[in-house]
């Protein structure tokens, strides 16, 4: 699996662009691949995986996204980047924003407010906090409003470096846990923390993960999609995904492909960027089809 990565200074990003993540699924055009990034990327969305978060609501009671043993024949799991998300009005998101301007500094959280002036475009408007406890490498986390609520966009180690999913994972539930949680009970705002591991039934419509599981199973692990059969069932999965919209990225597919099905990285590699290319392809063509 390969781990977040830092990116550069990230206290030295003012001719540095920021891409603004979107909708959390990373989609085809961002976080198309190792979500590489750093403080100049803080405003990208974190969630690898298209998570369906687990809420935990204003009472700040966890629910879901626990790690458990499986059971014969349960799907494999993925670890996967956990999303934060906040819901309630503009108004309880502006309290908020006004009470987080006020933490008191603790051992392991303080506000950063000065890379706030040395970042771009969306990022700018964050609010940014400090991680410094001992159970994972110094790092940033970025809350940024969006509607009906605000969102963790991106989390970034201070140093040069990277981040493992689970040093990740520990940053984002002690943001929820000792930042966010009392202060949204306070203003009775949703709280979600999404799932730190997801199946490829969940990352895909099950008509897809079916297709997707035939190809792995069946084809040469040797040439990959060289045989015109298992071109063929490449190519049926590419487009089942394709016309049902399925959001999985394509680092969260070379995960499954090598982790959980044991592909040689380099075929994976190659797989994924057939997928890439063959994704924004039928994009195209459907474009062009309603122009």
């Amino acid at each position: 699996m390969k781990d977040r990565d830092a990116g550069g200074d990230p206290l030295d990003v003012k001719d540095r662009d920021v891409v603004d993540g979107g909708d959390g699924l990373r989609g085809e055009d961002r976080d198309a691949g190792d979500a590489k990034g750093g403080a100049a990327d803080a405003a990208r969305g974190d969630g690898a995986d298209g998570t369906t978060l687990h809420r935990f609501g204003p009472a700040g009671t966890f629910g879901g996204g626990s790690s458990r043993p499986r059971s014969a024949g349960q799907a494999a799991q993925m670890k996967v980047f956990r999303q934060v998300k906040l819901h309630g009005s503009s108004s309880q998101i502006g309290a908020l924003r006004e009470k987080l301007s006020e933490w008191t500094p603790t051992a392991a959280w303080r506000r950063n407010v000065q890379l706030a002036h040395n970042v771009h475009g969306a990022a700018r408007d964050a609010v940014i906090f400090e991680y410094a406890g001992a159970e994972a490498p110094s790092a940033f986390v970025f809350l940024l409003d969006e509607p009906q609520g605000a969102r963790v966009t991106n989390i970034v180690p201070r140093n040069t470096g990277s981040l493992s999913i689970d040093q990740y994972n520990h940053i984002a539930t002690s943001f929820v846990h000792d930042v966010l949680s009392p202060l949204a009970e306070q203003l009775a705002i949703g709280v979600e923390l999404g799932p730190s591991e997801k199946s490829l039934e969940d990352l895909l419509p099950a008509s897809t993960a079916s297709a997707l599981r035939r190809f792995s199973t069946s084809a040469n692990r040797a040439t990959g999609t060289e045989h015109p059969q298992d071109a063929e069932k490449w190519d049926f999965f590419v487009i089942l995904a394709h016309r049902e919209h399925a959001s999985m990225a394509p680092d969260a597919l070379r995960r499954w492909l090598v982790e959980d099905e044991q592909w040689d990285e380099d075929l994976a590699d190659d797989l994924v960027l057939q997928y890439e290319s063959a994704r924004r392809l039928l994009a195209s063509n459907d474009e062009f089809k309603a122009a």
